[in-house]
């Protein structure tokens, strides 16, 4: 139960330093306007479902009596899909130069063909692997894996059917491990507003691609968000050849909001409320955890949670 807390703890702590720091920049630039408004609204209702999650799932968690030793072999196999994952997603981005979404794209389809009964460990290292070269070398990306392994494991029981859960996993772990060893992120200017319009429509669009794939023809969340990811990752930079990347980021972005439950997610109306948050604090986040992997799962995360709330308190169509 200490590790369900910590872990819980963890991943809400990592995702409310993101809006939050989305909210000064929106400060920064806006003043005291409605975007800042949002956010500022956005990450109290994400503060509030968060805290009545894990404590719900505190209450309602229940040990079996399966054998401890099979157990343990699960959190090794999980562990270690964790860690090789990342590295061999680090390698195909950096080094043979795909890209950090085309990579993840990739072993996440990767992980549902070969191993499925892996594919959710597997898919959250490609996400610690999207981080920069310019940021991270092979020992501090072998660490941030290592940590994201671990937080993997003791976090697998809270927060089930939230899309962005992983990437908040990995970005721990890369956020950890360049403070540990003292890698310094690369810097970002907010996207022009015309950049911001375009940012908006391909978030609502992949989390829409991705929820559908996933919820309405029943296919798995990875492979459902990797193959969303990879089509925008290899297509938009084409289309778009001076903001293609950036909007594949945002494609891959929302597609992990869009892993999330039908409980979570009732139905697309719900999905795009969530594209659209996810759209929002990728344009605020943007000068805050460059090159560090995880980022985009964070924001898809607490994007997810924020519905969950305004859900609760009725503030949404029920149907």
């Amino acid at each position: 139960m200490i590790t369900t807390i910590l872990g819980g703890l963890m991943l809400l702590g990592k995702a409310i330093v993101l809006f939050i720091v989305s909210v000064f920049e929106s400060l920064r630039n806006d003043g005291f306007e409605l975007i800042s408004l949002l956010i500022l609204f956005l990450t109290g209702l994400f503060i509030f479902e968060g805290y009545k999650e894990i404590k719900n799932r505190i209450n309602s968690i229940k040990y079996t009596k399966n054998d401890e030793n099979e157990r343990w072999l699960i959190k090794l196999a999980d562990f270690f899909a964790v860690v090789v994952s990342a590295i061999v997603t680090f390698y195909l981005n950096n080094h043979v130069g795909l890209g950090a979404v085309v990579a993840a794209g990739i072993i996440g389809i990767l992980g549902f063909v070969v191993a499925p009964k892996l594919e959710v460990p597997i898919y959250c290292g490609s996400f610690v692997g999207m981080s920069s070269a310019n940021v991270y070398d092979f020992e501090h990306l072998l660490i941030a894996s290592v940590l994201a392994g671990i937080i993997f494991v003791i976090t697998k029981r809270v927060f089930k059917g939230f899309g962005g859960k992983l990437g908040t996993v990995a970005l721990i772990g890369a956020v950890l491990s360049a403070v540990v060893t003292g890698r310094e992120f690369t810097k970002s200017s907010l996207p022009r507003w015309e950049v911001g319009f375009l940012i908006m429509i391909f978030a609502v669009i992949g989390i829409l691609a991705t929820y559908i794939l996933n919820v309405r023809y029943g296919k798995s969340p990875v492979l459902s968000s990797a193959t969303v990811g990879l089509i925008g990752g290899l297509v938009l930079p084409e289309i778009f050849p001076e903001v293609g990347q950036i909007l594949a980021f945002v494609v891959i972005c929302a597609s992990f909001a869009g892993m999330s439950s039908k409980e979570r997610l009732p139905n697309e109306f719900y999905a795009v409320i969530a594209g659209m948050f996810c759209g929002i604090i990728f344009i605020f986040s943007a000068p805050y955890f460059g090159g560090a992997g995880g980022k985009l799962g964070t924001i898809a995360f607490g994007a997810v949670i924020a519905v969950a709330a305004l859900k609760r308190f009725g503030m949404l169509f029920k149907k």
